[in-house]
């Protein structure tokens, strides 16, 4: 079966699909500040480049990560909320829910709280990270 073409559009979103999953990987392993652009980049096969086309720095690139697991968290409650059957149905659920959050994000939680810290030194990252949805 022969795979389609796909566009400029789909190509750098794939692109940046990969760069935001490679990140993932990097920032867990190596922290923040251990984590580099070209590290990043070429964990997921590309130049720094290519983040840099994608990202403007290395912070906005967490940043967009950041959103990703907010709206994934987000989605995650709001399935929840609808599957609702009653109030203790819904409790014990939500309460399932933070608990295995709490167990499977704790890298999350560190890189988070490392990310904050240099939040609160950098004046312009500050901005940024306020600013967000």
């Amino acid at each position: 079966m022969l795979r389609r073409r796909l566009t400029q559009k789909e190509r750098k979103e794939e692109t940046r699909q990969l760069l935001l999953e490679s990140a993932v990987e990097i920032f867990s392993e190596l922290g923040f500040h251990g984590a580099s652009v070209e590290k990043i980049a070429e964990h997921a096969g590309f130049s720094k480049g290519a983040v840099y086309s994608n990202f403007k720095s290395k912070e906005e690139l967490f940043l967009a990560l950041l959103e990703q697991q907010m709206n994934l968290q987000v989605n995650n409650i709001d399935q929840i909320i609808n599957n609702q059957h009653s109030l203790s149905y819904f409790i014990e659920t939500m309460n399932d829910h933070f608990v295995s959050v709490v167990k499977e994000n704790q890298k999350w939680m560190i890189l988070n709280m490392e990310f904050l810290l240099y939040v609160m030194r950098n004046e312009s990252v500050r901005y940024k990270w306020s600013c967000m949805p």
